[in-house]
């Protein structure tokens, strides 16, 4: 299991930075069997931080890799209820 403390802010200006750190792991041989975000000291997240999110789950299921979100702070949590990802995010992957 690979682990990724993401920490203050996921926008506009860090979430292609998250992305490429992210696809590089996914990208090893031998793949990872899990791929953990950490969320629990992140502070806000906009469009662009959910588009990675979604975007690296994606890519982690086709590659066999189950993608982990976990300790989301309650602020990040109301922004996956609010935008109907939730299950999708916090689900199996």
């Amino acid at each position: 299991m690979v682990t990724f403390h993401v920490r203050g802010e996921l926008d506009i200006s860090n979430a292609a930075s998250l992305e490429r750190k992210v696809v590089a792991v996914l990208q090893r041989s031998p793949t990872p069997e899990v791929v953990r975000l950490e969320l629990a000291d992140l502070e806000f997240i906009d469009s662009m931080g959910l588009g990675v999110l979604l975007r690296v789950r994606g890519r982690a299921r086709r590659l066999g890799c189950r993608l982990a979100i976990s300790s989301t702070s309650p602020f990040v949590d109301r922004v996956f209820v609010v935008s109907g990802l939730r299950e999708i995010l916090r689900g199996a992957a």
